[in-house]
């Protein structure tokens, strides 16, 4: 999943990022990002508390870009 799903952290702000080379419909990208969404959550359970209670103070916003390939991203 980390090569199709680039994902950030900007102010709070899950930022994710799907390559177009993948050419995945519309519901594979929304379950693909569900799925890096729920791991980064997972992931800050475990390293980083105070971040996580911070994103779910703000309604855990999510930003979905897309970029062409590899390179790009």
């Amino acid at each position: 999943m980390r090569k199709m799903i680039i994902r950030y952290l900007i102010f709070g702000t899950l930022v994710l990022v799907v390559r177009q080379v993948l050419k995945m419909g519309l519901g594979k990208v929304a379950s693909q990002c569900a799925h890096a969404a729920m791991e980064m959550y997972a992931e800050l359970m475990q390293s980083n508390q105070v971040l996580l209670r911070q994103r779910e103070q703000c309604r855990q916003p999510k930003i979905v870009c897309t970029c062409k390939n590899q390179q790009e991203m």
